[in-house]
């Protein structure tokens, strides 16, 4: 929560005051112009102040008066959109950009035109549960448009309520909403329609030898030293996330054989250009061992990068032609995707689905699941079993011809 503005750094952040009976709490700070003032016992009341320091209405070495100031601002009866405004500020400063404009979408489009139009501290558990109804019942409506409804998927769905669940602990906290409103935010299963297009979806996922008639498209229309080819090579030989591969520079090969994975690309961004951002996770942030072909390939673009004169280790290794400070553009390499997949009539695939295949290989060549997630950067070993890893075509001729074995009773 705490931001970079120029030279100045402010924002709000939470700590625990730790007493000697036990009793911990947790506090708010303001941190403004390098400084820090402590003891507000709210988000809120923080954000109060930060917006006075940024007024000019208080300084640093005033004191702040969190009870005088909680008891004037509850006496007032906040709108839903303005506790929303509030909570949206402060929310910001915690998560991407692209993840904070979704939010926005489904606060200003879609909860706060089907709330009731009352004070915030109003809200009803009466009142969630026919959001949740008409959610459900997709009659909902949305904001500034003479459209019929949007219709969301139950993932979208299940999105909004989990937003909505969170703006409600925030007004719990800090508007007098009561206790227990969040009891009716229950989500939504999946239905069997989105089963079967699931079910459909897997059924699409490449083969080994589909990516390699992939990668054999693109070294024909692009070369086998292009950006595109080396970004769906990465992606399909380590499992990486687009964003990873696209923010990888040469001083990321630091050792031999040896990859560092330590930062992240997003283009969506406010002023619609890229940002370089830590990856997704704390687990996200590794080092990873590569083959040594992998490697020398790595290496190899490295050279022939060598022979610009402007040429610096802090180039991204997949940049744009003529600019090694900027990445690969993402519209240009799903273009040359889709070239590529016309020239040898394949279906489409996601990106994201050569983190699936990847796993789903090294779980065929007995690497551990431990090792699976450590190497894809996943923090949940679960994660990797249950969702990340599909049946390939061998392991599904293996078990055909164990049942083989079976009905013939060739086991005993």
């Amino acid at each position: 929560m705490i931001v970079l503005d120029g030279k100045n750094v402010y924002g709000i952040d939470q700590y625990l005051l730790k007493r000697k009976n036990g009793n911990n709490e947790v506090r708010y700070l303001v941190k403004y112009k390098n400084r820090i003032k402590r003891g507000f016992t709210s988000s809120i009341d923080a954000y109060f102040f930060l917006n006075d320091l940024k007024a000019g209405k208080v300084s640093m070495e005033s004191r702040p008066d969190p009870d005088l100031r909680r008891s004037k601002e509850s006496r007032k009866d906040w709108s839903i959109p303005e506790a929303v405004e509030k909570y949206l500020f402060i929310y910001k400063d915690q998560v991407r950009y692209g993840t904070y404009n979704k939010t926005c979408h489904y606060f200003r489009k879609v909860i706060i035109p089907n709330l009731p139009n009352v004070p915030v501290r109003s809200l009803t558990n009466l009142d969630i549960l026919e959001f949740r109804s008409r959610l459900n019942s997709e009659i909902f409506k949305i904001s500034d448009s003479s459209e019929d409804p949007e219709t969301y998927a139950t993932k979208s769905k299940n999105d909004i309520l989990q937003q909505l669940k969170e703006f409600l602990f925030f007004a719990i906290e800090n508007f007098g909403v009561k206790q227990g409103i969040t009891k009716n935010v229950k989500y939504f299963k999946i239905t069997h329609d989105e089963k079967l297009k699931k079910r459909e979806k897997e059924e699409n996922i490449w083969t080994v030898a589909d990516y390699y008639s992939f990668l054999d498209a693109l070294e024909k229309l692009y070369g086998k030293y292009s950006p595109t080819y080396g970004i769906f090579l990465v992606m399909g030989n380590k499992g990486l996330r687009l964003g990873e591969c696209l923010a990888l520079k040469f001083n990321d090969l630091r050792f031999e054989n040896m990859l560092i994975v330590d930062e992240s690309i997003t283009r969506k961004t406010e002023d619609r250009k890229f940002e370089v951002g830590e990856p997704k996770n704390e687990s996200s942030d590794r080092k990873i061992v590569i083959g040594k072909s992998l490697y020398d390939y790595l290496i190899g673009i490295r050279e022939r990068e060598k022979r610009h004169p402007d040429y610096g280790e802090n180039w991204f290794i997949f940049h744009r032609p003529g600019d090694g400070l900027s990445p690969m553009a993402e519209r240009t390499l799903n273009n040359h995707k889709q070239k590529a997949l016309d020239l040898i009539n394949l279906r489409w695939n996601t990106n994201h689905q050569l983190r699936h295949l990847y796993n789903t290989y090294l779980k065929d060549q007995g690497i551990t699941v431990y090792d699976r997630s450590t190497t894809l950067g996943q923090k949940d070993a679960e994660i990797n079993s249950s969702i990340y890893t599909h049946m390939s075509p061998e392991a599904m001729k293996k078990i055909a011809d164990a049942d083989e074995k079976l009905f013939n009773r060739k086991t005993l």
